[in-house]
């Protein structure tokens, strides 16, 4: 979460732990980044509610190095070996407004 990136290798140890209790391999947290933005075609939004101006679609995903390289470099082995494990990734798709708000 963003609240713990000021400290994202603490985030990462503590998730290990409740990791290891439940017997998982691979980290309970996603990512959303790679952001391709695009205008709503005229045609478009008349199905649409009225506020939505622009599409958004975002790679959701465990996979991440987006982080200094501190934040890893002294990670125990099975905790940076976690992070990375990759299971699932998704796409997100959000409407946003002129201002780049996201319409709920």
């Amino acid at each position: 979460p963003p609240s713990r990136f000021h400290n994202i290798r603490q985030y990462f140890i503590e998730k290990f732990a409740t990791l290891k209790e439940k017997n998982l391999d691979g980290m309970d947290f996603l990512l959303e980044y790679n952001p391709g933005l695009v205008v709503i075609p005229r045609k478009t939004k008349k199905h649409l509610p009225k506020e939505a101006t622009y599409l958004v679609s975002l790679r959701i995903t465990p996979a991440n190095n987006c982080f200094p390289s501190d934040a890893y470099s002294d990670l125990p082995k099975p905790v940076w070996e976690a992070v990375y494990h990759t299971s699932i990734n998704h796409l997100g798709l959000a409407l946003l407004d002129v201002n780049y708000q996201m319409l709920p």
